[in-house]
């Protein structure tokens, strides 16, 4: 699996913060009830720490899946909940480029489906 565009990035994560602060710190238009700090408690990392996000395009559509295993051939970790709002805040206009999902904080919604948070 090919990727097409790489782009690096570097700023600062509060994983303290509660998600809804997170929300609204990002002025998104609509956000969904079910990304809550109960249902997307952060274990990962405490403090605030300053990340280097790697965001990776694949120039098309592309399955859950089929994204995570060519993450995996490449090396980085998918991103979590408090990244993608950190992400979202500091860079509110790249989701207007293009979708931008954020792969290590999945949930099942109430049809059994499986999601993830994603900026757009």
């Amino acid at each position: 699996m090919r990727i097409e565009g790489l782009f690096v990035l570097n700023f600062n994560v509060d994983y303290f913060r509660p998600v809804f602060q997170g929300v609204k710190a990002g002025h998104y238009d609509r956000a969904n009830p079910n990304i809550t700090s109960e249902n997307f408690p952060s274990n990962r990392e405490t403090g605030i720490k300053k990340i280097q996000l790697r965001l990776v395009h694949f120039n098309r559509k592309i399955s859950t899946d089929k994204a995570l295993r060519g993450l995996d051939r490449q090396g980085p970790r998918p991103a979590t909940l408090q990244e993608c709002l950190a992400f979202g805040e500091r860079f509110p206009t790249f989701q207007s480029k293009f979708p931008t999902a954020f792969l290590d904080s999945p949930w099942l919604d109430l049809e059994g489906r499986l999601r993830c948070p994603y900026l757009h």
